[in-house]
């Protein structure tokens, strides 16, 4: 399951070459899936063996015979209960998430145990690291005369912005402004895609982003992921002191998709020193999971029993933001545990700290 049906069109094709020649059949399921009934009848008998979608996937009509792994790309864009109830349609099934920033919740579960956690650090080959700039608005002309040189030499960008439109007494840019401003200087190469706009002209100003009709693709968050565009290689983000960091990570990633140097551009006004600091946490690293955890900082994990996905942490003894420990601690908790000395101490210790235990029989 992932979040776009353009990130589900890529998934299928991709997972399609990798099967060919072999007696597995992979579908696609999205709003668009022409004679859906047709193809939930073959899921439900077991015709398909691997079905990538969108949100269709969990709705109560699909079905299926045996599900037994759930694999959900981009796990930050769902909510809990979405995701629950993908899981649900299947008997034990195991889920897979992928991210390139999990949620806060996500790495408190970690933390806790909960989910098991494999982390990628090598980037695929070819791919160099993203150059990050933090730059004031105020020069917002270079900015634009050096995206003008990069265009004439075969580049594509994307221009981010947090609001749609302007809102009165608000600093904050909008795309549609700033749509209309680097229009002026780009003319007919300039292209905007937001979710107010009904999703064949946002999908059609994606496709054209892609095919090179247009260079710069000016956007709100709807294109966070799930777009791929290789030859994509600058990235301004306006006001990202609006943004949270792990979200800052997932829109840098729309560039530095291929062997050539991509560049992030953060694009600020007056911010604070907290601010500041935030956005150099993002200039200073590409690890993923770091970035989580500074996210994990700032927001807190939120519920591990519950549907919140931030808030405060609730952990009675021990630094939560002191990841790499905790999770080392917690291996050395299970050895423990393997023996009956160990079992007692344990228990022990729970007293002292005032958690309840259950009857424990040795």
């Amino acid at each position: 399951m992932v979040p776009t049906e353009i990130l589900a069109e890529q998934h299928h094709s991709r997972i399609n070459n990798t099967l060919s020649g072999l007696n597995i059949c992979a579908e696609l399921l999205t709003s668009k899936t022409k004679n859906k009934p047709l193809l939930k009848d073959r899921l439900l008998a077991g015709d398909i063996c691997v079905l990538i979608g969108t949100h269709a996937l969990f709705q109560e009509s699909v079905q299926f015979r045996n599900l037994r792994l759930v694999v959900i790309d981009e796990q930050q864009r769902f909510g809990v209960l979405q995701r629950m109830r993908l899981a649900e349609k299947g008997e034990s099934a195991d889920m897979l998430f992928i991210s390139a920033t999990p949620i806060p919740r996500t790495l408190e579960q970690i933390l806790y145990g909960n989910i098991d956690r494999v982390t990628l650090f090598e980037r695929p080959r070819g791919r160099r690291p993203i150059h990050t700039s933090i730059i004031q608005i105020s020069r917002i002309d270079e900015v634009c005369n050096r995206l003008q040189n990069a265009i004439s030499e075969g580049h594509k960008a994307y221009w981010i912005c947090p609001r749609i439109v302007n809102v009165e007494a608000s600093e904050m840019a909008s795309a549609e402004a700033r749509f209309l401003s680097l229009k002026k200087i780009f003319n007919n190469s300039v292209g905007i895609a937001h979710g107010a706009l009904p999703r064949t002209d946002r999908d059609k100003a994606i496709r054209a982003f892609h095919a090179g009709d247009i260079k710069i693709l000016v956007a709100t968050t709807v294109i966070e992921v799930g777009i791929d565009v290789p030859d994509a290689t600058i990235i301004v983000i306006e006001n990202p002191e609006k943004f949270g960091l792990s979200q800052l990570h997932q829109l840098r990633g729309r560039v530095g998709r291929s062997s050539r140097q991509s560049f992030c551009i953060l694009l600020h006004g007056d911010i604070g020193r907290i601010a500041y600091r935030k956005l150099s946490v993002l200039r200073s690293s590409q690890d993923g999971f770091f970035i989580a955890e500074q996210d994990l900082l700032l927001r807190g994990g939120g519920d591990v029993l519950g549907y919140r996905q931030s808030g405060a942490v609730e952990f009675r003894f021990a630094d939560p933001f002191d990841v790499r420990t905790v999770l080392r601690a917690r291996s050395d908790a299970l050895q423990m545990l393997k023996t009956t000395e160990g079992r007692v101490v344990a228990c022990r210790l729970m007293e002292i700290f005032g958690y309840s235990l259950p009857e424990v029989h040795y």
